[in-house]
């Protein structure tokens, strides 16, 4: 009650996270403890990030409190990240969407090769993680993970680039990775 109560022109939305660990009769005793403090907010939504339930209804809920203002580009632009940024942000999201148990959030994505022709899009890119527990948990049994990742980023590149795309990712383990200044600028240097 405080929290919402501390900046009342803001709109306050509710999510209630995780409510496929529970029961319908315990969600809705949930629910109506939070509804004598309604004034303080604009919704509730009950949510599940691991099945994704009620996603649409908590981001249409949201998008109804955004300020409209003018571009901040040019609407024609699709992005102000290069492609190459874009391939390296949808291998991250599809890591992150394939691991949301257990997510190694200490993994960054090196994009170290891309050939464009015509009709095939080829890109190979590294996965770096900083133990070998977050490796084997990017791998996957037998690469299953890791092949869910590669299938999900490949969609997603493929639709932007609107061609085929030949996606190859590699697993690397460099420790204490986020610490190494020349591995950071190389990363730097890389993205632009």
């Amino acid at each position: 009650e405080n929290f919402l109560s501390l900046n009342p022109q803001v709109p306050h939305i509710i999510a209630l996270n995780k409510v496929d660990l529970t029961d319908n009769a315990t969600l809705l005793k949930k629910l109506s403890e939070y509804a004598k403090f309604s004034q303080h907010f604009k919704a509730i939504i009950p949510y599940s990030s691991k099945k994704k339930s009620y996603k649409k209804g908590l981001l249409d809920e949201i998008v109804k409190y955004l300020d409209e203002h003018e571009y901040f580009y040019d609407p024609e632009f699709l992005s102000a990240s290069s492609e190459k940024e874009l391939y390296r942000d949808f291998i991250l999201e599809s890591i992150y969407e394939n691991l949301s148990d257990e997510l190694p959030y200490s993994s960054e994505v090196l994009i170290h090769r891309t050939k464009d022709t015509p009709n095939l899009l080829i890109l190979e890119a590294n996965i770096i993680t900083d133990t070998n527990s977050h490796k084997g948990m990017l791998i996957g049994k037998e690469g299953a993970t890791l092949k869910r990742i590669g299938k999900d980023a490949r969609f997603k590149i493929s639709k932007l680039a609107q061609k085929k795309v030949l996606l190859k990712l590699f697993v690397t383990v460099k420790k204490n990775w986020q610490k190494d200044e020349e591995f950071l600028k190389k990363l730097l240097n890389d993205e632009n």
